[in-house]
C-alpha cells in the first residue's frame, strides 16, 4: 500500500513543532531587525543632536588685521563659547620676506610652533610692522635695526595688498579644526567693518548649519 504523508513528513504534531520553531525563529529575526533600526535611526537623531550642540557650544577662532598704539598686529580672538587650545599657526613665507626686520619675521615664523590658548571672547595680537611716522621709528630702535622712512614706506607698500595665506589647527571640545584663511592687510583696513562682517559672516553660517539640523531632526 502506498505511504501516507504522515510516514514521509512525520504526524501532525512533528509539524505544529516545526511551525512553531518557524514563527519563533521569524518573530525573533523580525524584533531583531526593527531593534537594530530602531537603534540606527536614535543614533542619526543623537548624532544631529550631538553635532547641533557642537556647533553652539564650540570654541571659533577670527583672525583679522588690527592696529595697537600705531602697530600693525595679527589678530586672533575666539568667538565661540567654549575653550581652544593646540593652536598654531603656518603664515606664508612670501609675506614674512617682506618685513626685513628679522625679529619680526621671526615672531611669525615661530607661531607655526606655539600652543596657543584662547578662552571665550579672549583674543592676542602679534605685532607686524610699524606705521609709517617718524615718531615710530623710535620703536625699531629695540630691534637693533636703522631703516629709512623710504625703507618703510617700501615695506608697508608691499605688504598691505599681499596676500596672507594662514593655514594651521585648534582643538575645541575635544576636536581638531582646520584653518585656511586667505586676505590682505588692507581687507581689514581700508574699512574696519569688514571684520565685523567676517564675524557675521561666522555666525549665519552657524545659524544655517543649525537650521539644516533642524530640518533633518523634523523629518525623523
Amino acid at each position: 500500500p502506498p505511504l501516507g504523508i504522515s510516514k514521509i513528513a512525520g504526524d501532525e504534531s512533528d509539524w505544529l513543532v516545526f511551525w512553531a520553531t518557524y514563527i519563533g525563529a521569524s518573530a525573533t529575526a523580525i524584533m531583531a531587525w526593527l531593534t537594530y533600526s530602531m537603534f540606527k535611526q536614535n543614533k542619526l537623531v543623537l548624532d544631529s543632536q550631538q553635532q547641533r550642540w557642537e556647533a553652539e557650544r564650540r570654541g571659533i577662532l577670527s583672525i583679522s588685521i588690527s592696529t595697537y598704539k600705531n602697530i600693525y598686529c595679527l589678530e586672533i580672538r575666539n568667538i565661540g563659547l567654549s575653550r581652544i587650545s593646540n593652536l598654531n599657526l603656518i603664515i606664508n613665507n612670501d609675506f614674512i620676506n617682506l618685513l626685513r626686520i628679522k625679529p619680526l619675521k621671526e615672531s611669525l615664523e615661530l607661531l607655526k610652533q606655539k600652543n596657543i590658548i584662547l578662552n571665550p571672547n579672549e583674543y592676542k595680537q602679534f605685532l607686524i610692522f610699524f606705521r609709517a611716522s617718524s615718531a615710530e621709528q623710535a620703536s625699531f630702535k629695540i630691534y637693533n635695526t636703522k631703516l629709512k622712512n623710504s625703507e618703510v614706506n617700501e615695506v608697508l607698500s608691499d605688504i598691505l595688498n599681499h596676500e596672507i595665506t594662514i593655514t594651521g589647527t585648534y582643538i575645541t571640545l575635544g576636536k581638531v579644526y582646520d584653518i585656511s584663511e586667505s586676505f590682505t592687510m588692507n581687507d581689514f583696513l581700508v574699512n574696519s567693518i569688514i571684520t565685523d562682517d567676517e564675524i557675521l559672516e561666522t555666525l549665519n553660517n552657524i545659524n544655517d548649519s543649525l537650521s539644516d539640523i533642524n530640518k533633518t531632526l523634523a523629518k525623523m
